[in-house]
């Protein structure tokens, strides 16, 4: 094509390494989709980061529960029974600024 083997094997490697990348990039997409692990994943780092450890003691408030009730969370998930598999940090924040400012909550 361009007169030199070695570039010719150079470009038919690039474009099959990009190819391959690319088959591979849509199916973990889609088994991610598939799965939920997002969803999944952003619920224990969410988690961790409310309760300090990825188990909720017994008379502890259940403050993960709660952050998944709000209505700015609810709005998020697809068919609003899925948990979302992205939150804004904007949304994060604000959605903890209203549940932590709640009357009634303790302190």
């Amino acid at each position: 094509m361009f007169g030199s083997q070695i570039l010719d094997v150079v470009i038919g490697l690039c474009m099959m390494y990009l190819l391959i990348s690319l088959v591979s990039t849509i199916a973990v997409e889609w088994l991610a989709a598939y799965f939920n692990w997002r969803s999944a994943n952003l619920k224990t780092a969410i988690k961790s980061l409310l309760t300090g450890s990825e188990v909720v003691k017994e008379g502890e408030i259940d403050l993960l529960a709660e952050f998944y009730k709000h209505p700015r969370i609810k709005s998020l998930s697809k068919d609003g029974k899925s948990e979302p598999s992205a939150i804004s940090s904007s949304t994060f924040a604000d959605t903890m600024i209203n549940l932590l400012l709640e009357p009634g909550t303790p302190a």
